[in-house]
């Protein structure tokens, strides 16, 4: 008889000890001793001591290890599927330091709202790293590199590709119809790529694809003063046109038709 499981840390997270519970209840249940798992055709091959880590309440398993436990013990592997990815978001969202904003796909109105929205959605998921993101996806619509280089809030917001967004989301497990809204912020961010972000808050107001977006004060100062210097230099840019090609008619006769320029007394 094999020596006895330690208990699972009662300082874990809630997720995990439910995650860990249920592995060993399925165990249990199954009346199979670790060596009796490994050696069943459903492991794939994992060792005795990867299954103990599954089960032991300290790290989330892989998505894979939890299917092969759950299979080798003769049980269907979606209740532990879910519970794998509660205890993988709520070990996320407690590591990650700097926590993203929740931003609905109705109130993107910009690269870096577009940024932000993907990055909390990549912390529901439980923060999956972009390999596994890239593994779970077709092959060469979401390459890790560039899905890195998306999420880095140090780096400059970009668009991404309409096939590596998609691909994202459904890695991400974001359900069909919440996809066609971030499909529909999307569109409009691809369709107007020069436009502020008030004016693409505008344009969903009157189209009725998203929420009402209200900026704050600052942004709708700064996007006013970027609006204001844009105006001021085409008109410069106009004026200064007009300086180069306009010439004086040879017949004009400055002092008889606009005066010397000196002032004049009026009685």
């Amino acid at each position: 008889m094999g020596r006895p499981e330690k208990p699972i840390a009662a300082d874990a997270f809630v997720e995990l000890r439910r995650l860990a519970h249920h592995l060993r209840k399925l165990r249990a249940d199954a009346r199979l001793s670790y060596r009796q798992i490994v050696e069943h055709p459903d492991s794939n091959g994992y060792s005795v001591a990867t299954f103990q880590r599954a089960a032991a309440g300290v790290t989330v398993p892989t998505k894979e290890v939890t299917i092969a436990f759950a299979k080798a013990c003769g049980h269907d592997a979606n209740t532990a599927l879910r519970l794998r990815r509660e205890a993988a978001r709520a070990t996320a969202w407690a590591a990650e330091r700097n926590l993203p904003r929740r931003i609905t796909p109705g109130a993107i109105f910009s690269l870096t709202d577009l940024r932000t929205a993907m990055r909390y959605v990549h912390l529901q998921a439980g923060r999956p790293s972009s390999r596994v993101l890239e593994a779970d996806a077709p092959p060469g619509h979401l390459p890790h590199t560039t899905l890195d280089r998306l999420l880095d809030p140090r780096k400059r917001p970009r668009l991404p590709s309409r096939q590596l967004l998609e691909a994202f989301l459904a890695a991400c497990a974001v359900p069909p119809p919440r996809r066609k809204e971030w499909m529909a912020a999307y569109q409009r961010l691809a369709d107007h790529p020069s436009l502020s972000a008030r004016a693409l808050a505008r344009i969903a107001r009157t189209h009725g694809d998203g929420t009402p977006y209200r900026p704050s004060w600052q942004s709708s100062q700064l996007h006013d003063r970027v609006e204001e210097e844009a105006l001021r230099k085409e008109r410069n840019q106009q004026f200064q046109s007009f300086r180069k090609t306009w010439k004086a008619p040879d017949d004009l006769d400055w002092a008889n038709d606009y005066g010397t320029g000196e002032d004049e007394y009026i009685p």
